[in-house]
Order: structure tokens, then sequence, then C-alpha cells
């Protein structure tokens, strides 16, 4: 079994397997929001080199988005970034809660 490595958010097999599948749930009812949110990835990441979550979810919002994804599980976001186009660079504390978030990048 694999360890748990602290400050990792779901690094352990259990706790992948328990998001991967809440990701695909969420996003399965919600692929609108994920296939915009996609393009606003791509269009940020190739202007900056780089992109995370938050800034995804604020230009949706400016898009005046804000009732769909308000009225959605925000796990779906996790579709947009969980493909193979996207590597993680490092995990920033920003976003609404200052939680640590994963900041992606193209893969190589």
């Amino acid at each position: 079994m694999m360890k748990k490595r602290k400050g990792v958010p779901g690094s352990s097999a259990e706790e992948r397997s328990s998001r991967d599948q809440a990701i695909a749930a969420a996003a399965a009812s919600k692929s609108h929001l994920v296939a915009r949110a996609l393009e606003i990835a791509v269009n940020i990441c190739t202007k900056k080199g780089e992109v995370a979550s938050w800034q995804v979810f604020t230009r949706m919002h400016a898009e005046g988005l804000t009732k769909a994804i308000e009225d959605s599980d925000p796990r779906w976001m996790g579709a947009v970034f969980n493909r193979r186009c996207w590597e993680r660079v490092r995990w920033e504390n920003t976003g609404r809660h200052k939680r640590p978030q994963s900041v992606w990048r193209f893969a190589a």
C-alpha cells in the first residue's frame, strides 16, 4: 500500500480513485462547462506558459457563467486538467480559500 506523503493532497491510491470517480461523475453532467473551461485553460496557458484552475474560474465568471458554476459540484474542473496534455508544475496556495492548487503547463 502506498504511504500518504504529508502535504500532498490526494496522494494515496484510495484518495485518487475516489477523486477520479467524483470528477468523472461531476464532469459527465457538466460537459459544457468542462469544454469551455478547457478552451480557457489552453488560451491562458498559451499566453502565460502555465495555468491554474482559479484563473479559469475567474475568466468563466467574467463571461457570465457564475450561476452555472455555482449550481455545480466544483469537482468537474478536475476533468479539465485530468488529461495527458497537462503536467503539474507546482502547488500554489492561491484561489478563493488559499488552499494548495496545482499549476499546470502543457506536457512536453
